[in-house]
């Protein structure tokens, strides 16, 4: 059977949620120190366990979409720069084909 190989006296996955952002650094160790008493570890070495840190999950996405506005809002910068280019363009090539026609 599929699930013979899965031991249920087992906790995978521990959810936690510090009271507020400023105290992140805080609890996560507090939640190192934890595990690593009850297991016999040292709660400094990074390889006793994988964590997913959220928190810095959400400052890498922030980050990212930070960098796509700026490159977006300096493509459209451009593009209206572009734009209003083309439309003085025009507008010369209109008045100076005006002016000989009135005959200044």
């Amino acid at each position: 059977p599929l699930n013979a190989g899965i031991d249920t006296n087992v906790i995978s996955q521990i959810n936690y949620q510090p009271r507020s952002r400023a105290l992140h650094e805080t609890a996560k160790q507090e939640v190192h120190k934890i595990i690593a008493r009850n297991h016999g570890f040292d709660p400094r070495n990074p390889d006793s366990f994988d964590e997913w840190d959220t928190v810095k999950t959400v400052d890498q996405i922030g980050k990212i979409f930070d960098a796509m506005n700026m490159f977006l809002g300096s493509v459209g910068l451009v593009t209206l720069a572009l734009g209003a280019i083309g439309i003085i363009n025009i507008m010369l090539v209109a008045v100076a084909d005006r002016t000989r026609e009135i005959g200044l």
